[in-house]
């Protein structure tokens, strides 16, 4: 195998997969962060939120040469993101316990 280069189509696609992901994640970990809001379960889903933000960025340095280009395709997310959230709400979540028989 050799080692070329991906060319930037390949390198457009995948920044805009990866950047679907995040919103879909962030979306459910916002609404999951919120559904918990008064549980201890909160601190988890705030710390995954914390780890997939930073993967996020990580992906997008290693893809990125630019570093205003990083910072515009991050904040272009974060907008839809927002939007997305604000216009559909968040997901309720409850506890249900199984039983297990």
């Amino acid at each position: 195998m050799s080692n070329k280069k991906p060319s930037s189509l390949m390198k457009a696609v995948n920044i805009i997969f990866k950047s679907i992901e995040f919103i879909i994640l962030s979306y459910l970990l916002l609404s999951s962060m919120y559904s918990f809001r008064t549980n201890v379960v909160y601190i988890l889903f705030f710390a995954v939120n914390v780890v997939v933000i930073r993967k996020f960025w990580t992906s997008l340095k290693r893809a990125l040469m630019s570093n205003i280009a990083v910072v515009a395709v991050f904040t272009i997310c974060m907008i839809v993101f927002t939007v997305m959230f604000l216009t559909f709400g968040y997901l309720s979540m409850s506890i249900e316990p199984v039983g297990i028989s």
